[in-house]
């Protein structure tokens, strides 16, 4: 069921393009009726790497019973369950699974990367300093390669009396803040449209 547009998007890693692709052949086949050869894994993988949870979901529920059964289907789920519940030791025992399939693998790893990319930026965010252990937990990794990782990006080195990973965001990083000069204009510019 699933076109060239779905082969060519898994073979040439346009990842982003894989859930609105499935989503628009969805919407042309003009039985809603799911068949064996519907790509169901690649349907929820890629709507969970663009992180449309909520799509993934709705997808998940428009399967029937019997594409719900296959084991590829099944460890879509397990990993959009993981992923919308925050559980990132599911998320990552979903995705450093072996067995995802010839098909949807590259997907999965690609998933992978962009997980850990994004948490990544998100501990930059959030915190000062972390344990090597939260680390390792967040981006997927063992404790020595999160360590190892933390000090490649730049973060700053472990400190020895504590044990944790001084966190430090990149130079030039996007750290915007509001300002009062921001907040005149938005509401200069929210006047201007209660009076238009």
């Amino acid at each position: 069921m699933a076109d060239l547009g779905t082969v060519e998007a898994l073979r040439n890693a346009s990842f982003k393009d894989i859930a609105s692709i499935l989503d628009a052949q969805e919407l042309q086949a003009l039985d809603a009726d799911f068949s064996h050869d519907w790509p169901a894994a690649a349907h929820i993988l890629g709507h969970l790497y663009n992180y449309d949870l909520p799509d993934a979901r709705y997808v998940w529920k428009r399967l029937p019973d019997v594409l719900k059964q296959e084991r590829v289907v099944t460890m879509a789920f397990q990993l959009l369950q993981a992923m919308w519940n925050k559980d990132y030791q599911g998320v990552w025992q979903a995705l450093n699974r072996q067995d995802w399939g010839a098909e949807v693998a590259p997907l999965a790893a690609a998933l992978a990367e962009k997980v850990r990319a994004y948490n990544a930026e998100l501990i930059t965010r959030a915190y000062s300093s972390i344990a090597p252990s939260k680390a390792a937990a967040l981006l997927g990794l063992p404790e020595a390669q999160a360590v190892e990782l933390a000090e490649r990006a730049g973060w700053g080195r472990r400190d020895v009396s504590s044990g944790l990973i001084t966190v430090t965001r990149p130079a030039g990083g996007s750290d915007e803040r509001v300002t009062s000069e921001h907040l005149a204009r938005l509401t200069q510019y929210v006047t201007h449209l209660e009076a238009s």
